[in-house]
């Protein structure tokens, strides 16, 4: 009985360590191009993996966006890709979309217009902010 008990307090301990999603934000950086310009124009090499894009509704009230968590959907897919290049992350009416995007040879028109490219991001340690 005793042992029983023991196997059940930890179990409650480590609960929480294995339940827990991995933050997946911190093994990506963002590219550092310095422009949009720039980096739409060298989307027009990559096509999207994603089957379906991935689609976060900024007026969902259920939806955590306080943790970088809610991203690591993004990084799965890209990981699932094998051979992906970027995440890339864009915004259209206040819906935030991203996909994993793979280089090809020839010409591609990436997904939405370049007013809609929020951010795009490569696999690598990101820097760490210091308040």
């Amino acid at each position: 009985m005793f042992m029983l008990l023991k196997f059940f307090f930890i179990f409650l301990t480590l609960q929480p360590m294995i339940m827990t999603q991995p933050d997946l934000y911190s093994q990506f950086q963002t590219v550092p191009i310095p422009d949009v310009n720039s980096m739409y124009s060298r989307l027009n090499g990559y096509a999207s993996y994603s089957r379906k894009l991935l689609k976060f509704d900024g007026n969902d009230p259920t939806a955590d966006y306080t943790t970088t968590t809610w991203m690591n959907g993004c990084y799965l897919e890209f990981q699932a890709a094998g051979n992906a290049s970027f995440v890339v992350f864009w915004e259209n009416k206040n819906f935030m979309y991203c996909e994993a995007v793979t280089k090809v040879g020839n010409f591609v028109t990436p997904t939405f217009p370049i007013g809609n490219l929020r951010r795009v991001e490569r696999f690598g340690p990101r820097c760490v902010w210091v308040p």
